[in-house]
């Protein structure tokens, strides 16, 4: 099989890639780099994931909440830093 982490792009704004055992194809309106960075980072999420976890649909439902904690830490972050500029 081909490099996990390859994003082949097809024609009218679609992309076809690998995410854990599952190929998706999905079209897209953002540019070619942004989605690549977003599909890659998808990727790191679920092959980060342990191995016995073996369910494609637990490993992207894990991966799902692995990016939303880190996204409520960050805005937490970003929420106590404004705070604290207003002080």
């Amino acid at each position: 099989m081909s490099d996990v982490s390859e994003i082949e792009q097809l024609k009218d704004g679609r992309y076809s890639f690998i995410v854990g055992d599952q190929r998706y194809t999905l079209s897209t309106p953002l540019p070619q780099e942004t989605f690549s960075c977003i599909v890659r980072s998808v990727q790191s999420a679920v092959n980060e994931l342990p191995s016995e976890i073996t369910s494609q649909s637990d490993r992207l439902f894990l991966a799902f909440m692995n990016y939303v904690n880190a996204t409520n830490q960050i805005t937490e972050k970003l929420s106590d830093l404004t705070k604290e500029d207003k002080n």
